[in-house]
């Protein structure tokens, strides 16, 4: 079980990570404002989680499996789906312009969560 100390420090590294990194990666553009990032942020875990959970309830626990078989590339392939659909919904905030940018967004995102 995750204390809230780690869910935060995670949370605010993420945040570091769409303010300072994004804009580095071709293809992606965000506003500069840390809210936004912040906002983002909050977007991406949330639907990060429901999309998950609903995909493994409703698939009876094969999306874990493929999940697992797949060595975490669906789940990269999810994040990246997610970004692209904040993009979408968020434009003014975060614009992303083709799926291998919202691919290496999603790779850094998943790698701070890990680390942290």
């Amino acid at each position: 079980m995750l204390d809230i100390s780690t869910i935060v420090i995670t949370y605010v590294m993420q945040v570091l990570v769409v303010q300072f990194l994004f804009p580095k990666i071709k293809g992606l553009k965000i506003r500069e404002d840390w809210i936004d990032s912040a906002i983002i942020v909050l977007i991406f875990s949330v639907s990060n989680y429901v999309l998950r959970t609903i995909l493994v309830k409703f698939t009876l626990g094969l999306a874990a499996v493929v999940y697992y078989l797949t060595l975490g590339i669906l789940g990269l392939l999810l994040d990246a789906v997610i970004l692209l659909g904040i993009s979408h919904f968020l434009p003014d905030k975060l614009k992303v312009d083709s799926f291998w940018s919202a691919l290496s967004g999603g790779i850094l995102l998943v790698v701070t969560s890990f680390i942290f």
